[in-house]
C-alpha cells in the first residue's frame, strides 16, 4: 500500500524503465528540469515536442541528456496535437504540458479525431502527503469540472477509482465533499 511519496517514488522507479513522457511545448526551463530529474531518477524517458532550437539551447544549459529525442514543432497551434499523437502511436505513455496554455493543451487532448478521448469525462486526480497522517490522500477535480451533474460526478469518481486501482490501491475509502457547508443545488 502506498503510504508516502517515498512509496510512490519507489513504485514509479520500478515502472520507469518502460515509461516515456511526451512533453508538449518543451522549451521551458522548469519543465526541462523536471524531465532531467525524472531521467536521473530512472523514472522515465522523454520525447520533447516544440521549438527544437530553443529546446536544444535549454538542454545544453541544463546539461540534459543530449540523446533525448526532440520532435521539432515550432507552431504553438500544432504542438499539443503533435505530443498527443505520440501517445496515440504508442511511442509515449504520459503526456506533460510545457510552455503551452492550458486551454490549448486540453483542446489537443480532447480533439475530435486526434485526441485521447475515452468516452468518459476528463478529470484530474491529485495526491497529497499530509504530515502526521499515515496514508496518502487523493482528491479529484478541484477545478476542471466546475459544476458537475450527478452523472459527471459518477464519471469523476470512476476515473479516480480506476487510477487508484492502477497504482495498487484496490479498495480506497471515498468521501464526497463540497465547497460550502450549506446545501446548494448548483453544487
Amino acid at each position: 500500500m502506498l503510504k508516502s511519496f517515498q512509496d510512490v517514488l519507489a513504485q514509479a522507479k520500478e515502472a520507469g524503465r518502460n515509461v516515456t513522457i511526451a512533453v508538449a511545448a518543451a522549451q521551458d526551463r522548469d519543465v526541462l528540469q523536471a524531465v532531467k530529474a525524472a531521467q536521473e531518477l530512472g523514472l522515465a524517458r522523454a520525447i520533447l515536442v516544440g521549438d527544437a532550437a530553443a529546446i536544444r539551447l535549454l538542454m545544453t544549459e541544463l546539461d540534459l541528456d543530449p540523446a533525448t529525442t526532440i520532435v521539432d514543432e515550432p507552431d504553438m497551434n500544432k504542438v499539443g496535437l503533435a505530443a498527443v499523437a505520440l501517445i496515440r502511436q504508442g511511442r509515449a505513455q504520459v503526456l506533460m504540458k510545457g510552455l503551452l496554455n492550458s486551454k490549448d493543451f486540453l483542446q489537443a487532448v480532447l480533439h475530435g479525431q486526434g485526441g485521447l478521448r475515452t468516452g468518459r469525462l476528463l478529470s484530474h486526480l491529485a495526491c497529497l502527503e499530509i504530515p502526521g497522517e499515515e496514508q496518502l490522500m487523493f482528491f479529484s477535480d478541484g477545478g476542471m469540472n466546475i459544476a458537475p451533474t450527478l452523472a459527471e460526478k459518477k464519471d469523476i469518481l470512476l476515473n479516480s477509482l480506476l487510477a487508484l486501482h492502477s497504482i495498487g490501491i484496490p479498495c480506497p475509502k471515498v468521501a464526497l465533499l463540497t465547497a460550502n457547508e450549506v446545501v446548494n443545488p448548483k453544487m
